[in-house]
């Protein structure tokens, strides 16, 4: 999203096009929610390439909570035995 009034150029250095998009991790759960999001303002990921541990834990957490809540894989078992 684009913010005229407060542009990225204005409060992150060696940014000069106000239309640069910021780095961002979304979790789209089934439902299609966002269930996680990460943003990376201050653009500490960009160029590298490994996450750092916390959002990779977080965003694993997350994913652990979905397969649990949507239990796809139970679905799925009751079709195979039948």
């Amino acid at each position: 999203m684009i913010d005229d009034a407060n542009p990225l150029s204005n409060w992150l250095s060696g940014i000069n096009d106000t239309n640069t998009p910021l780095p961002a991790l979304y979790l789209i759960a089934p439902d299609r929610q966002i269930a996680f999001h990460y943003i990376d303002y201050q653009f500490n990921l960009f160029g590298k390439e490994t996450l750092p541990k916390a959002i990779v834990e977080s965003l694993l957490d997350t994913v652990s909570t979905l397969a649990i809540s949507y239990s796809y894989l139970s679905k799925w078992s009751k079709r195979l035995v039948s």
